[in-house]
């Protein structure tokens, strides 16, 4: 599956770069002025209505390498007003469907901003958690109305 096309909600390399829905809202921080593109996952990039899948994908194109080699960064998104279990489901599979999509040697990050983080969350993200820990990235889940980061150097 190709990114692009129809799906892609914005390409460039703004300074902030916010995506919004269920009232929440992810805003990711670009002060180096990197290339990002950010595509709409539901139901864009995966029309398939019955299957479960996040809402947005950052694409950060790094133009130097790491020490791991990795130049590039993906951003699975998912902003839930509550259910953070289907969230986290939702992002797995849409990390196992696109993630051959996306560059080599890419790193993949997951973050959920939902209304609440319930106690009984913990026990449930460990699959994702070993997913993204697999392509390099971090997850992180927050509970509240806006969730900001800045992207590296």
């Amino acid at each position: 599956m190709a990114l692009g096309g129809v799906c892609l909600h914005y390409e460039g390399n703004k300074k902030d770069c916010p995506v919004s829905q269920n009232g929440r809202i992810y805003r990711l921080l670009n002060p180096n002025a990197l290339l990002i593109k950010v595509y709409t996952v539901d139901p864009c990039l995966i029309p398939n209505i019955t299957q479960q899948k996040c809402d947005y994908l950052y694409v950060i194109n790094i133009p130097f390498a790491n020490a791991q080699g990795q130049k590039n960064s993906a951003y699975f998104i998912e902003l839930k007003g509550r259910n953070l279990t289907d969230a986290i489901k939702q992002l797995i599979n849409s990390i196992q469907i696109l993630h051959k999509s996306l560059p080599q040697k890419c790193i993949i990050h997951a973050r959920i901003v939902g209304k609440r983080v319930t106690p009984d969350i913990k026990s449930r993200r460990v699959h994702l958690d070993e997913l993204v820990k697999k392509f390099g990235g971090t997850l992180i889940i927050k509970s509240d109305l806006e969730y900001k980061e800045t992207l590296p150097l």
